[in-house]
């Protein structure tokens, strides 16, 4: 439906990037690398929602800084259209199929987050991600995060990717790591070749021997002495 709406490719993903990070400015550079879009078509559509009082533009020493304005009156109208109108489970099945060509080495693709809770008031989709022979330099992780991203934009929807080794989330469950934590709440498995299951089974029972409790919307774990 959103398609048919937003006829522009790239005012569809410049949409879903400011409506779903209202807080959020952004430079040219750095729209251009999460959409995927030339700068030229992000020039011409920030300057059609510019028009419109959509987006608001500030100048920082040299650089221009992009933000939507929450002001507007279409604002509410726009973001709910496209929250409601995103095809999650088209996405998540596309993205996992890109995930799974990307990383020989998968072990895992989870979804956690509201959308994991059964919550569909969500603004955007969280994917954990776990594989082997992950490469230890960031920007390479981070050139293999950006290019997922950009599928949920391209569906209306922002991705936000957490990609991590198998050594990495082994340390993860030993350690009692806050985002295991709200995993042991809510989580979906889309591809597992069974690490996540056995992972999270020792990690449940770490929990059991740390007394972790969520009290009050915060994690309690005594035995870690800690609060998270």
């Amino acid at each position: 439906m959103i398609e048919e709406i937003i006829t522009s490719n790239t005012r569809r993903k410049l949409l879903t990037l400011f409506l779903t990070n209202p807080k959020t400015r952004f430079y040219i550079r750095e729209l251009e690398k999460k959409t995927g879009d030339y700068v030229n078509s992000i020039r011409k559509e920030l300057t059609n929602l510019e028009s419109i009082g959509l987006i608001i533009e500030e100048k920082v020493a040299n650089l221009k800084y992009y933000s939507v304005n929450e002001k507007c009156i279409i604002y509410p109208e726009l973001k709910s259209m496209i929250l409601k109108t995103s095809p999650s489970e088209a996405l998540i099945k596309e993205a996992a199929e890109s995930i799974k060509q990307k990383l020989k080495g998968l072990c895992s693709i989870i979804l956690f987050g509201s959308l994991a809770k059964n919550n569909l008031n969500f603004n955007d989709i969280d994917l954990l991600i776990i594989s082997k022979n992950l490469n230890k330099e960031w920007r390479k992780r981070d050139a293999i995060i950006l290019e997922i991203e950009k599928i949920g934009l391209s569906h209306g929807i922002t991705l936000h990717i957490e990609l991590i080794s198998k050594e990495e989330f082994e340390f993860s469950v030993s350690q009692g790591a806050p985002l295991l934590l709200e995993l042991s709440l809510a989580n979906k498995m889309i591809y597992d070749d069974g690490f996540f299951k056995n992972q999270m089974a020792i990690f449940k029972e770490n929990m059991l021997k740390w007394k972790a409790k969520k009290v009050n919307n915060v994690w309690e774990v005594p035995e870690l002495a800690v609060k998270v």
